[in-house]
This record gives structure tokens, C-alpha cells and sequence, in this order.
């Protein structure tokens, strides 16, 4: 690990890689300029991607938390393309496939290789944290905070995406992970509606199905 700062960036990202990445395929080919919203987090991503290099120096974690459908996924996933582009390793999952992984009891190589990716990984982005299921003896909890942990000690940079308020969150996974948050990461409140629809409604075959295009 270290800055990419003297790297060629990649001339191409192939879908295959970015895919590979854990990047969402409805997001391989978005840019800023899709995100639907003007404002301040949108000039807080443009200013942390163009960054990016400073961003991984200095270590700055991020937690993203609010409203559905507002775009955390999506603008995570742009730090993941970007830092995959200036040669950076980056992986995106939920907390959900991870618990999955981490515990599956008959691990295959392919398994092995994806716990490998998400550890060593430069930026790391951890989405749908809250959603998955919390069982007796919190090992999704445990798992978290050993996560969040082991990016201290590795100078991984870790981006949170969450539909939880911070308050629900923090009583969900208890003060470790609180004070691990709130002493590490830049925290962003999303509070928008849902604009889902909106996105949806740009897709050009959807105005061959209302007969627009006839």
C-alpha cells in the first residue's frame, strides 16, 4: 500500500474490472454529473475524488447515513472507480455479503481471494450497514468493529453507507463502533427524497413503452 501519486492513471476501466470491484453495473459508466441533486455533497465529492490522492494520505474515511434512494451507493461507487483509475485497490460489498463470506463454513478459493480483496483493499466501501441480520451473539457487530480495526492498522480508507440515522445506528452497534465513527470519519447526512424515480425516468426505453417515440 501507498499514495499512487507518481502512477500512470488507467486509460481505460473495463466493465469486467469494475465489476470485479464490486461497482453495481447500473453504476459502471456514471459519472458526478449524474447525480441528480446540486449542492453541497455534491461539491464535497468533486472536491474528495479530484483529491483523491490527499484523501488516501490522510486517511479520510467517510460516513454516508440518511434517506433511501439519495445516491450514497452511487457516489461511493465513484470513489471506487476513481481509485481503481489512479491505481489504487478498492472493493465495494455490503456488511451483508461480508458477514456471508467471513462465516461461510466451506470456503473456496474464490471465498479466500474476496476476504483477501476486502482487507488489503486501499478503499473500502461498506454499504447497506444496519440491513443485514443481527443474531444473539452480534458476530455482525464483532466483524464490524474488527473491520474497522484492521483499516486503522493498514491505513485502509473506509467508506460506511447507511440508511440508519447516526443515533439509531450507534444503538444498534454499541459504543465501540461509535467512538471508532466519530473519531475517524467525515460524516454526511443525506436528507433528500427518494429521486429513484427521476433516474428512472430518464431511461430513454421507457419513453418507447409510453409511445413518445413512435
Amino acid at each position: 500500500m501507498g499514495s499512487k501519486r507518481n502512477a500512470p492513471p488507467r486509460e481505460r476501466l473495463t466493465v469486467e474490472n469494475l465489476i470485479l470491484r464490486g461497482v453495481p453495473y447500473e453504476y459502471v459508466e456514471g459519472t458526478l454529473e449524474d447525480y441528480v441533486q446540486d449542492g453541497d455533497i455534491k461539491v464535497f465529492f468533486e472536491r474528495y475524488l479530484n483529491h483523491l490522492h490527499d484523501m488516501y494520505e490522510d486517511r479520510i474515511n467517510l460516513c454516508l447515513y440518511g434517506a433511501n434512494g439519495t445516491g450514497k451507493t452511487f457516489l461511493a461507487s465513484l470513489i471506487v472507480k476513481e481509485a481503481y483509475r489512479l491505481r489504487y485497490t478498492s472493493y465495494m460489498t455490503t456488511l451483508a455479503n461480508l458477514i456471508d463470506v467471513t462465516f461461510k463454513p466451506n470456503k473456496t478459493e474464490e471465498d479466500w481471494q474476496i476476504i483477501k480483496t476486502i482487507k488489503e483493499a486501499d478503499f473500502l466501501v461498506l454499504d447497506e450497514v444496519g440491513k443485514e441480520t443481527f443474531n444473539k451473539n452480534l458476530s455482525n457487530v464483532n466483524l464490524l468493529e474488527e473491520t474497522l480495526r484492521n483499516a486503522v492498522k493498514t491505513r485502509q480508507v473506509i467508506i460506511i453507507c447507511t440508511n440508519s440515522h447516526l443515533d439509531d445506528l450507534y444503538k444498534k452497534y454499541g459504543a465501540s463502533i461509535k467512538s471508532l465513527i466519530e473519531g475517524s470519519y467525515a460524516k454526511l447526512e443525506f436528507e433528500d427524497e427518494d429521486y429513484r424515480g427521476v433516474v428512472l425516468k430518464k431511461k430513454r426505453a421507457l419513453s418507447i413503452l409510453a409511445g413518445d417515440e413512435d
